[in-house]
């Protein structure tokens, strides 16, 4: 019932602990740091999912991402089958030193993209879409609380360029510490240009989405500019408003020490 996927840390932990010549790919200090054999064992997640990187940074932003997806994908998948299943075991949390592993916390503990989304399949109520062998999407309510969730979801088949196809108002309500199917529809599989996507707009759970096509192959607006505002809060806070016209994938947030 254990399972992991690595991933890279931060791009500012990696230069803090190597020196400037062993920040490449190929070096000796950087795959000294990577706790798997054979080294490139990571390669076969990344060729379908998001290619090969071709630079340290590229391969710090693929892997996390891999990563990410990799843990959502089984994370949703275990919980929708409740109660068939009722539990999960990832490895790893954190690390005892700055390397290539699978943890969700790299040693400087900045967290990588992967705690942010076992941090929304771990919900107490999550939306997951599943899809169909005949080629339809389930949307599925899974309620670990013991009392009854209900509400409104609101399907969308989204653009990635900006706007969306159509969208749905779906009633729900699911019985406490259950999980169940609150909608079945048709999305073109394969699709480089559209996400299928849903959120709550009461805020019971998490936004959550659906890839119709591999993530290397999905048609993303490159030239998107995010606008970007900064709000201080106190003296160890600040508020980050985040904004964009086209659908950005893998948005993160550095910080250089």
């Amino acid at each position: 019932s254990e399972f992991g996927i690595h991933a890279a840390p931060a791009m500012e932990t990696l230069r803090r602990w190597l020196e400037p010549e062993d920040l490449r790919l190929d070096s000796p200090g950087f795959l000294d740091r990577i706790k798997d054999e054979p080294k490139d064992k990571v390669n076969a997640m990344l060729l379908p999912v998001t290619g090969l990187p071709r630079d340290l940074e590229q391969y710090v932003g693929f892997t996390m991402l891999v990563q990410a997806e990799g843990l959502k994908f089984g994370l949703e998948h275990f919980r929708r089958r409740k109660p068939h299943c009722s539990g999960t075991l990832i490895w790893q949390y954190n690390d005892c030193w700055p390397c290539v592993s699978w943890s969700l916390l790299d040693y400087d503990c900045a967290g990588k993209a992967s705690l942010y989304a076992v941090t929304r399949a771990y919900a107490p109520v999550m939306a997951s879409f599943k899809p169909l062998a005949d080629g339809a999407v389930e949307l599925w309510i899974t309620n670990d609380s013991l009392q009854a969730c209900k509400g409104e979801a609101v399907v969308e088949l989204a653009r990635l360029a900006g706007g969306s196809e159509w969208s749905q108002r779906v009633a729900f309500e699911v019985a406490p510490n259950s999980s169940a199917a609150v909608w079945r529809g048709a999305a073109p599989a394969g699709s480089r240009e559209l996400m299928l996507c849903v959120h709550s707009p009461g805020g019971v759970f998490a936004s959550n989405r659906h890839a119709l096509a591999p993530l290397k192959d999905l048609a993303l607006t490159r030239s998107a500019q995010p606008r970007v505002d900064f709000e201080r809060i106190d003296p160890g806070e600040l508020r980050v408003h985040f904004e964009a016209e086209a659908y950005l994938l893998g948005v993160h947030l550095g910080c250089a020490r």
